[in-house]
């Protein structure tokens, strides 16, 4: 009875000690990289589904994504400056990240404004011209069909 009780014993500890093995294998995650998560591809738009933009809103919008790159590198460079400086010169580099902070949002402010104005044009043509529109796109869309073939 004594030699089961031992031989019982000494497996629950050997498998305890297997599994903190095992578990203490295990990969940690790092806490600061958010998790990755993949959109099904039956969530995820097609090309052709995406709104027409014309090229100068393109334009506009490309150019707001490339100024705000811009400035997070300049306010990134800015920071990096602020760890070892002194109070003066900390004060000095405040009073920059608050005036380019402050330019930042109101070149942005005047970029959205011209893309609403474009915006609303090409509302506006596209209710005045609705129908000549509507068939041209019929028209484009029956031409391509019959080049693929279809029927």
């Amino acid at each position: 009875m004594k030699l089961i009780t031992t031989m019982v014993v000494t497996s629950v500890l050997g498998l305890s000690i297997m599994g903190a093995v095992a578990w203490a294998d295990d990969p940690v995650p790092d806490p600061t990289t958010p998790p990755t998560t993949m959109t099904p591809p039956e969530k995820q738009k097609p090309a052709h589904a995406r709104p027409f933009l014309p090229d100068d809103v393109k334009a506009l919008v490309d150019k707001v994504k490339t100024d705000r790159e811009a400035f997070a590198k300049e306010q990134a460079a800015l920071l990096k400056t602020l760890k070892g400086a002194t109070q003066e010169q900390r004060d000095t580099i405040r009073e920059q990240l608050q005036d380019k902070r402050q330019t930042f949002h109101d070149s942005q402010r005047a970029l959205r404004e011209q893309i609403k104005e474009k915006l609303e044009a090409l509302r506006k043509e596209f209710r005045d011209n609705r129908d000549k529109i509507l068939d041209e796109v019929k028209d484009k869309a029956k031409d391509a069909k019959e080049h693929r073939g279809g029927n």
